[in-house]
């Protein structure tokens, strides 16, 4: 649902020409009813952006003919299913690539193509906990819950697969070769989590405080910069005794009196609205940042500012403000503003572009089942 169509966005945001490739009932992530005119919800507009969309039923013999007359004209083929669900519909790696020697063939799966969990649905949390990173949280505190809330693990997969499918176009500029790329959410997220320091992000060396005026501030003192923070706060009135209380002094002893700790920090912090101690903490050396939604970030001038802001008008007259690329090449992003396509938006432009197939072949190969595992 993410990990795979991740890469897509990460080569299309580095200049790709992308195809994203839906059952002809459209992708359940779309958020919208199957038949619907409807494009799709912010996420998917975020995710889809700049890609033409190809509907094609892969059950049918038809469909599966167009998908395997693409295969020639395209560099790079991705796919995020369970193992053994591309075989079936005779498009595994095997089959592609005697089509196409040169291709970049990249499959994305929870667990990997074998082991015994190699056939376990795998979502993101299920993937956390099984490479060790619910397992802090629950040491600490068994309240806190199971997993981080936000998708980390399809964004770590989708990350790793798209550097190794970058990698495999420059080995085959020199080996003329194609490759076949096999990344595992599971692996990518053992690999990240044993380079995590634990506890890693936990209280009291990250909390939160609330300002003068209301805010919420997040504080980082990660690194030994706990230090400069109870420096900064020593200087503030009626916590001149701070910097004197030798049990701060230490990581051990910081979490000893985690409460007391953190009762004077944001008691301290309560007395200055947040654009004073932005500038402190900038000024001081310690991480700090306000605690922003989504809207508020992006419309924050580090980021719209300078320009990491796309506003895109659908054909289902929305408008949607989405992150512009990352990259920068010679100060210039590569992404436009283009909307996400409607479902099989160009699907006939496609076929009759790059296999020459007919508008009799056409609607053959659009056919109406689902692709399902």
């Amino acid at each position: 649902m993410l990990a795979g169509p991740l890469v897509g966005r990460i080569l299309g945001d580095l200049g790709a020409e992308v195809i994203n490739l839906e059952s002809t009932s459209g992708d359940t992530a779309r958020g919208v009813p199957a038949g619907s005119d409807e494009i799709g919800n912010d996420f998917w507009h975020c995710l889809h952006r700049d890609q033409r969309s190809v509907a094609l039923d892969l059950k049918d013999p038809a469909g599966l003919a167009a998908m395997r007359a693409l295969l020639p004209h395209v560099d790079v083929f991705v796919e995020n299913f369970r193992p053994g669900v591309m075989d079936r519909l005779g498009l595994g790696p095997a089959a592609v690539r005697a089509i196409n020697p040169s291709l970049v063939y990249c499959s994305v799966t929870g667990f990997g193509a074998d082991g015994p969990l190699a056939r376990m649905p795998a979502t993101d949390g299920v993937i956390q906990a099984f490479a060790g990173w619910s397992e802090p949280a629950l040491r600490l505190d068994g309240a806190l819950g199971a997993a981080v809330s936000n998708t980390v693990a399809d964004y770590i997969a989708g990350l790793f697969a798209a550097q190794a499918v970058t990698a495999a176009l420059v080995r085959r500029q020199s080996a003329g070769e194609g490759t076949y790329v096999e990344v595992s959410m599971a692996e990518c997220m053992v690999y990240a989590r044993a380079l995590c320091h634990s506890p890693g992000l936990l209280s009291p060396s990250t909390f939160v405080a609330t300002t003068s005026d209301g805010e919420q501030l997040l504080v980082q003192t990660a690194l030994g910069l706990a230090a400069r923070l109870i420096a900064v706060i020593s200087r503030q009135p009626g916590f001149e005794d701070l910097a004197d209380r030798l049990e701060l002094t230490t990581k051990e002893g910081r979490a000893e009196h985690a409460d007391a700790y953190l009762a004077s920090m944001r008691e301290a912090i309560a007395q200055r609205p947040l654009a004073a101690w932005l500038d402190i903490f900038e000024q001081a050396g310690v991480p700090a940042a306000p605690v922003q939604s989504l809207d508020e970030a992006l419309d924050h001038p580090q980021i719209a500012d300078r320009g990491g802001v796309l506003t895109i008008h659908s054909t289902d007259g929305r408008t949607r403000r989405v992150p512009r690329s990352p990259f920068r090449f010679d100060g210039a992003r590569l992404s436009s503003p283009h909307a996400a396509a409607a479902l099989g938006a160009d699907t006939a432009e496609i076929l009759r572009e790059l296999t020459g197939h007919d508008e009799q072949s056409i609607a053959s190969a659009a056919g109406a089942r689902a692709v399902d595992d």
